[in-house]
């Protein structure tokens, strides 16, 4: 069995573990104890793994995280409908709160490259023990110089061009770990 096929048995899994918590919202008809906030950003994240496959021709990747995003809509949907349906309203979901969920290494940053803000993977990755120890530098602070000048190119190249790039760069971390990197 190939890497492709055991990946898109693994997106077919992951697809298929979302209906159960469809039907089961439906049939309770209640979002108690039920994160909307986590569903979204899950369903984010599906969707930048989704854009980078179709950006590397890569369409097992694409089309397992498309399925997938599908199935997290639908409990998105529901969770939704039920909401409404029962009276209550959606409060409007701050960027940072659901930002905050993604256990991917979410930052942004100035024009200059200086860290304006990040989710908690990206400091902690960093070997920083809180947001505010990161805040205001740049990659030069936390990784070698040659390293930072490929981050830097990267940033500085999706600002000329006002085009997104995924870029992926195998950096080692302040800690000393290796970690590939998608930029």
């Amino acid at each position: 069995m190939t890497d492709g096929s055991l990946l898109g048995l693994a997106l077919l899994a992951n697809a298929v573990f979302f209906i159960p918590q469809a039907f089961k919202l439906w049939r309770s008809k209640t979002t108690q104890g039920v994160s909307l906030i986590m569903f979204v950003g899950f369903w984010l994240i599906q969707l930048i793994i989704a854009h980078h496959g179709f950006a590397r021709n890569d369409t097992v990747l694409a089309v397992g995280y498309l399925l997938s995003m599908s199935t997290c809509g639908t409990v998105i949907g529901v969770i939704v409908y039920l909401r409404l349906k029962q009276g209550g309203d959606l409060e409007a979901i701050p960027l940072e709160s659901i930002m905050a969920q993604l256990p991917g290494h979410l930052c942004w940053k100035n024009k200059d490259g200086v860290l304006l803000g990040s989710n908690m993977h990206y400091w902690q990755a960093l070997g920083c023990d809180a947001l505010s120890g990161a805040i205001g530098k740049t990659e030069y602070a936390f990784f070698s110089q040659e390293e930072a000048n490929e981050i830097s190119r990267v940033d500085r190249e999706v600002m000329r061009t006002d085009k997104s790039q995924q870029v992926e760069l195998t950096l080692i971390s302040p800690d000393g770990t290796t970690h590939c990197w998608l930029l």
